[in-house]
């Protein structure tokens, strides 16, 4: 799958430097002002027999859209990854981008 270009001013997330299993990005929390962000944390490791991922998403601003936002988005983006890691296939309809919460 290709992406298109993206021009230096897109709100695209940062990675900041981390150790290993842990992956920190900082996304721009506010459209209108890149200097807000909040942090995702990805995090893998060992559990039992397995391997568990957890994602941390923090430094929100209380009662944001933001935190509307990805408190139904992640759920739907983790529930498909595990779809998509057993099955080979998505959920359906996580394969578009998500603009507002769901109705």
């Amino acid at each position: 799958m290709r992406r298109p270009q993206r021009s230096p001013a897109d709100s695209s997330p940062k990675r900041a430097a981390g150790i290993p299993g842990h992956l920190p990005w900082a996304f721009p929390a506010d459209k209108g002002n890149a200097a807000k962000t909040s942090r995702v944390t990805f995090t893998v490791e060992p559990w039992m027999n397995v391997v568990r991922l957890t994602v941390t998403h923090d430094e929100l601003e209380p009662d944001s859209p933001m935190l509307h936002g990805v408190s139904s988005g992640w759920p739907s983006i983790l529930s498909s990854l595990k779809t998509l890691l057993e099955s080979g296939l998505p959920l359906p309809g996580t394969e578009k981008r998500m603009t507002e919460p769901p109705k």
